[in-house]
């Protein structure tokens, strides 16, 4: 469920990220680069792991078939069992190129699950990360603004319009 609702809502992100990914107003904060480098050597990290785990778990579950098998047969069941999850359906038989399919579709399934989820977690993670840089920018600019007194106030409004733009 939260996946079809992640995905009805792709544009509402996209507008999300371009708006706190716009610096033509406050500036860039000085931490913005390297938070970026960070995300995106994690991301692909996250990437990785995802794809490689998903496919160790479908090959892990193909060399495990073997004990399902001998269940099967101690128990006279009829299972699937060379698929991600052993799966019972209502005839005895199953054509090899059935199982082949059935694997390989709840293998699509299981990583599309999987990369979902995990894209949700890792761009809210994301999106927080990069309004720290601006809260990060804003108290830096804070520590500052008194320095001149004769433009305080000035100074002080456009940061009162930067920590609207935040939050």
């Amino acid at each position: 469920m939260t996946n079809v609702l992640f995905g009805t809502k792709t544009r509402n992100w996209s507008k999300f990220f371009f708006r706190i990914s716009d610096f033509r107003r406050f500036g860039i904060p000085a931490t913005y680069k390297d938070t970026i480098k960070m995300l995106n050597f994690y991301s692909t990290g996250y990437f990785w792991y995802c794809t490689i785990g998903m496919g160790v778990y479908a090959t892990v579950a193909v060399y495990e078939s073997k004990e399902c098998r001998a269940i099967n047969e101690k128990y006279d069941l009829h299972d699937i069992c060379w698929s991600v999850i052993p799966t019972w359906l209502p005839f005895e038989h199953v054509p090899e190129y059935l199982k082949v399919v059935f694997f390989t579709l709840q293998s699509l399934g299981c990583f599309h699950i999987v990369a979902s989820a995990a894209l949700i977690c890792f761009l809210t993670w994301e999106a927080t990360e990069v309004l720290l840089t601006h809260v990060s920018h804003l108290k830096q600019h804070l520590l500052h603004v008194f320095d001149d007194v004769d433009h305080a106030t000035e100074r002080l409004g456009i940061l009162v319009k930067y920590h609207t733009f935040i939050f």
